[in-house]
């Protein structure tokens, strides 16, 4: 193994057509990113209950964002 890499004609995975298609294959569904905003009571609220279930409130408002939506 070397001590050092050079890593400056690297190309990101995006840009590569094979690793693209892998990744496609790998990932079950496109997420997209948003930003929102809470109040400081609900945010602390989100964080509680993810603490409780030892997970990240993010994944913790993402699956609460899901089960509303496949009720409606």
């Amino acid at each position: 193994m070397r001590k050092e890499y050079d890593f400056s004609k690297a190309k990101r995975a995006s840009k590569v057509p094979h690793l693209v298609e892998l990744q496609a294959e790998n990932k079950p569904e496109f997420k997209q990113h948003f930003d929102m905003t809470l109040s400081m009571n609900d945010f602390e609220r989100l964080k509680s209950v993810a603490a409780k279930q030892g997970a990240n409130y993010q994944v913790v408002a993402e699956n609460i964002l899901h089960q509303y939506l496949s009720q409606v």
